[in-house]
This record gives structure tokens, sequence and C-alpha cells, in this order.
């Protein structure tokens, strides 16, 4: 069995909102649909985003991945680990696919500084994935910045 590479993916974006409104569209299905439709037309998360809960991530086609809120301090942190795959909606938690992702981290952290928010995102990322991944974080940093400042 090949282990897979990881390469972590790093982004970030200055907006001119509180770190309370960038929050929001961090985590509201409204917002969360737009930016998140970046990685995949469709795609939507299901999560009350408490800490052990799951977030699931689907696309269009209802895959996609389930990660395990590791820490949520509102407006400030958010972080999860990866720990299962969707396949049209059905959850599995085994398997060499879920292996190779299996407690690999997503982290949000917000800080501001007079009305600016610096949002700093942190992803783990297989190597085949990562310039792809790349590209379209960098997009949807920019629409979580355009809604956050056009509330």
């Amino acid at each position: 069995m090949t282990t897979a590479i990881f390469k972590t993916i790093k982004g970030t974006v200055d907006i001119n909102a509180p770190k309370s409104r960038v929050w929001e569209v961090l985590l509201e299905d409204k917002y969360t649909r737009e930016w998140l439709g970046e990685f995949s037309p469709g795609s939507y998360a299901e999560s009350d985003w408490t800490v052990g809960s799951e977030a699931k991530y689907f696309d269009g086609k209802r895959d996609g991945i389930i990660a395990r809120i590791v820490t949520n301090e509102p407006a400030e942190e958010l972080s999860m680990t990866f720990i299962g795959m969707l396949e049209k909606g059905n959850a599995t938690y085994e398997g060499p696919m879920v292996e190779a992702f299996r407690d690999k981290y997503e982290t949000y952290k917000l800080r501001e500084n007079n009305g600016v928010t610096t949002l700093d995102i942190s992803t783990e990322m297989g190597e085949e994935y990562y310039d792809d991944m790349l590209k379209q974080w960098n997009s949807a940093l920019q629409i979580i910045k355009r809604l956050s400042e056009n509330k």
C-alpha cells in the first residue's frame, strides 16, 4: 500500500469587517453554499459546528467528506479533522480512501485589528490535489471577503 504524501495549503485574506461577520460567512448555510461552490458546484455543509460533532461537506452529487469538529471558539478559531467519506449521501468511516485522509486537519483562525479581520486558513491536502485546491482556496477566500464586506 502506498502512503499518500500530504502538503499544507495556507491562505490569508484581510477583510474590512468585524470577526463576528466573517464568522457568520464561514458557518451559515446561506453563505457557505456560495464559497464552498468554488470547490465543486452545488457544494454545501451540514453541521451544528459544536465540538465533537460531525461536519458533512457534500458536493452537488452528495459525495464528499466528513470531519469532526475539534475546536470552536466563536469568531476566533474553528478546526476539524477528517474522519470519513460520503458517497451519494451515504457515510463510510473505513476503507483505503478514508485511511489516506483520516486525521488530516483544516483550521480557520480570525484576528481583528482596527476593524479589519485577518482570516488564516490551513488544510492538509494530498499532493495530487494540492495545485487545484490551492487555486480553489484562493478563490473561496475572495468570496468570503466579498460576502463579509457586503452585508
